[in-house]
């Protein structure tokens, strides 16, 4: 009995250790690598990677070793290498948080969803821009955030009861300022055609044929760019049509994030602010996906900027992407086009990636 005492004692002491410095599990950390890697893993350790603790999954591969480095806490791969561990081959590392300008960026004092705002994003560096898109009454796309109007053009009047040539007439511009005097609303093709290898569209779909939206990515080329937001049912139609396109639909409560990944095997879940919890983040991870966070309204804050950034957020949409930009800067979380050796090896565009029903 005394013999077995010490041995039971220390491994006790093992796990609660371990279990203080992490909140991911071993076994959860597993099905992670099996996620991003679809294979079974044969070995693994623990290190700190970026002063975080991390498991390192060993994974077979042909004549080689896989390592995935599954973060302790959030959940996130933060890396994966293969070859010998003193000068490893670099596959995948996380390249740091992506900006998303909001309809543009509604904070960097330009009229919302206007050509004029896409660029704005373009020139402050955020990597997407929202975007809001419905259909005219003749079957066009164009990009409006309410159902009318009324409050961004000098016109008024249901956006599926005008034609575009109608809509083209309005001045989207005067309402914010004379300065922008005479800038029509645009069409998604003349937004696209602007972004195009420049920064990345994310496409909020308000009302609009799905169809005709990937007929119109494909015409200018960005299906390998785009992110799309929708209905559940315009987004399982999308991703058929449309596999390219990354899908970012919305989960209202924890309980919406299995059944969601479950129906669409999404790259990104998005979370209102409320739904902003390190737990859910967590779940977003451990599920193969990427946490999309939004802080509008009376959340876009730099506080709950720095919050979700140590959360795990993967992207943060925000009306003042400037200044969020600066933040992330300093805190060392900002998306770096230099790590971003892998292209897009996961999770973004990995067909491979195994989305297990648990």
């Amino acid at each position: 009995m005394i013999r077995f005492a010490l041995p039971f004692l220390i491994l006790f002491g093992f796990f609660q250790q371990s279990a203080a410095a992490a909140d991911v599990s071993l076994l959860q950390a597993i099905h992670v690598a099996e996620i991003y890697t679809t294979r079974a893993p044969s070995g693994h350790s623990t290190d700190t990677y970026n002063g975080a603790p991390h498991y390192v999954i060993e994974v077979p591969l042909d004549d080689d070793i896989q390592r995935v480095w599954v973060h302790g806490i959030n959940g996130r791969v933060s890396k994966i290498e293969s070859g010998n561990k003193a000068a490893p081959t670099l596959e995948y590392q996380w390249p740091g948080i992506k900006v998303v300008a909001h309809r543009g960026g509604v904070g960097l004092d330009v009229p919302e969803n206007t050509l004029i705002a896409m660029q704005k994003a373009i020139d402050i560096g955020a990597q997407l821009v929202e975007i809001d898109v419905r259909e005219t009454k003749d079957g066009h796309l164009i990009l409006m955030h309410d159902e009318t109007v009324d409050r961004t053009t000098n016109g008024s009047g249901r956006v599926d009861q005008m034609t575009l040539q109608e809509i083209k007439a309005l001045d989207a511009g005067s309402w914010y300022g004379e300065q922008f005097a005479g800038i029509a609303v645009p069409t998604l093709e003349e937004a696209l055609t602007l972004m195009k290898g420049k920064i990345s569209p994310d496409l909020d779909v308000k009302i609009a044929d799905v169809e005709k939206l990937v007929d119109i990515v494909n015409r200018v080329g960005v299906a390998g760019e785009s992110f799309y937001h929708g209905s559940m049912e315009d987004s399982s139609k999308l991703r058929n049509l449309a596999p390219d396109i990354f899908l970012r639909p919305s989960v209202r409560h924890s309980v919406d994030i299995h059944e969601t990944i479950r129906l669409l095997w999404p790259p990104l879940i998005n979370l209102n602010w409320h739904a902003v919890t390190e737990e859910n983040i967590r779940l977003i991870h451990l599920l193969g996906a990427q946490a999309f966070v939004n802080t509008l309204d009376t959340a876009d804050t730099l506080l709950n900027v720095e919050l979700a950034a140590a959360a795990g957020a993967d992207y943060i949409q925000t009306d003042f992407p400037d200044r969020v930009i600066a933040r992330l800067k300093e805190l060392g979380l900002m998306y770096d086009e230099s790590k971003d050796v892998s292209g897009r090896i996961h999770p973004l565009g990995n067909r491979q990636l195994r989305y297990p029903l648990r």
